[in-house]
C-alpha cells in the first residue's frame, strides 16, 4: 500500500446528487495523518460513496464507475458511525471478537496488549458478557469504537464518535486515537466542534451548502471573515465555564464562563483582524496540568506582574482531554467577559 512518508495518502473526488442536493469535493490528504471534517449538518460530510468520481487510498482504488474497486469487507478501514450499528443478538466480547478478526490489522504491536487497553480506556471490561440489545446509547457507542478500533486499520473514519459519551470516555477515545497515529494511522474526524477540531487536526476540511469550501492548514481558516464568524458562532453556541472571577495585573477582571480558548496555531495574526478582531483581548496562555477534570492554565500578564494561573473544567476546552503541558493556546476575550476592577 503506497504511502507518502509514514502516512496513508487518501484522494477523494466526489459528485453526489439525490434530488435538489448536489455535493462536489476534490480533496487530497497531503500526508495529514489527523483530518477534521466540519461543516452544519447536511452539508457533505459523511457522503462517502459517489454517482461519479473516485475515492484512493495509497494505489487502492476504492471506489470509481466502471472499475474493479476493492470491495468493502477488504479495505484495510475502521468506521465509526454516527450511529452505533452495534450487533444486538451478540455480546459485547462477540462484537469486539468480529472487529478484531476483520482487519488486516497492518500496524505493529501486540494484538493483546492493544485489546486489553482498548477496553480499559473505554471501559468495556466490565460489559463483556452483556447482549448490544442491552446496552445503553452511550455503552453500545463505547463498543462501536472499540470494534473499529481492534483491527488497527491503516484509516479510521470518525463521524462524530464523540457524541454521547461522557468525559472518561471521550478522553479514552482521544488517547486512543492518539495511539493510532502514533503508529502510522490516518484519522478522519467528522464533528460539528470547530473549535475542537481546529486543536486536534493537521489538515482540515470545511463542507458547506454541498461545497468543499476548506481545504488546508487549520491555522489558515481563520484569516477570511466567513471562517471567523463560523468559528464564533461555533464558540458562542458551546458550553459555558463556572462563574469565577479572575484578575489580571492590577486592571483587568474575566469572567471565565464567558472565554474562550484557542490553539495558538488557529489565530496566527492578532493584530484586530479576521478571528482576532472579534474579541476584546487575546491573552496568551499555556498548560500547566492535566488531569482527568481540570486544565491548570497559565495566563500572561500584561502588566508586566507575574502570571496568573487558573483552573478550568477540561468540559470548557475544546479537545480538552488532548492538550498536555508546555502545549500554547490563545485565551480569546469578548467585551462582555470584562469587568471593571474593584
Amino acid at each position: 500500500m503506497s504511502t507518502n512518508g509514514d502516512a496513508l495518502e487518501l484522494r477523494a473526488r466526489i459528485d453526489f446528487a439525490r434530488g435538489g442536493y448536489r455535493l462536489r469535493m476534490d480533496c487530497q490528504s497531503h500526508g495529514a495523518q489527523r483530518i477534521g471534517n466540519i461543516g452544519s449538518s447536511g452539508a457533505g460530510k459523511s457522503t462517502l460513496r459517489p454517482d461519479d468520481g473516485e475515492l484512493r487510498s495509497g494505489t487502492e482504488l476504492w471506489y470509481a464507475r466502471g472499475f474493479r474497486c476493492v470491495p468493502p469487507e477488504r479495505r484495510d478501514v475502521g468506521y465509526v458511525f454516527q450511529d452505533a450499528r452495534v450487533f444486538p443478538h451478540m455480546s459485547v466480547a462477540q462484537n469486539l471478537a468480529y472487529g478484531r478478526q476483520r482487519g488486516p490489522g497492518s500496524t505493529s504491536g501486540d494484538p493483546d496488549t492493544w485489546s486489553e487497553r482498548v477496553r480499559e480506556l473505554l471501559g468495556l471490561s466490565d460489559l463483556l458478557s452483556a447482549r448490544g440489545d442491552a446496552l445503553s446509547g452511550g455503552q453500545q457507542k463505547r463498543v462501536a469504537i472499540a470494534r473499529a478500533l481492534l483491527p488497527r486499520p491503516r484509516l479510521i473514519l470518525c463521524d462524530e464518535a464523540e457524541a454521547g459519551l461522557d468525559a472518561s470516555s471521550r478522553a479514552g477515545l482521544s488517547g486512543l486515537l492518539k495511539d493510532a497515529v502514533v503508529g502510522g494511522a490516518v484519522v478522519v474526524r467528522v464533528s460539528h466542534d470547530l473549535a475542537d477540531l481546529l486543536a486536534w487536526s493537521d489538515r482540515l476540511l470545511f463542507c458547506h451548502a454541498g461545497e468543499l469550501v476548506f481545504a488546508g492548514l487549520p491555522g489558515d481558516l481563520a484569516r477570511s471573515e466567513p471562517a471567523a464568524a463560523l468559528l464564533r458562532s461555533s464558540l458562542d453556541s458551546a458550553a459555558a465555564g463556572p462563574w469565577l472571577p479572575l484578575r489580571i495585573g492590577a486592571k483587568l477582571w474575566l469572567r471565565t464562563e464567558r472565554l474562550h480558548w484557542l490553539p495558538r496555531r488557529a489565530v496566527a495574526d492578532t493584530s484586530g483582524t479576521g478571528l482576532a478582531g472579534s474579541f476584546a483581548q487575546m491573552i496568551p496562555a499555556r498548560v500547566q496540568a492535566n488531569d482527568a477534570e481540570w486544565l491548570e492554565l497559565e495566563l500572561d500578564s500584561d502588566t508586566g506582574n507575574t502570571p496568573v494561573t487558573l483552573r478550568v473544567p477540561l468540559s470548557a476546552v475544546p479537545g480538552g482531554s488532548a492538550w498536555s503541558t508546555g502545549d500554547e493556546l490563545w485565551c480569546a476575550v469578548p467585551a462582555d467577559a470584562l469587568v471593571q476592577s474593584h
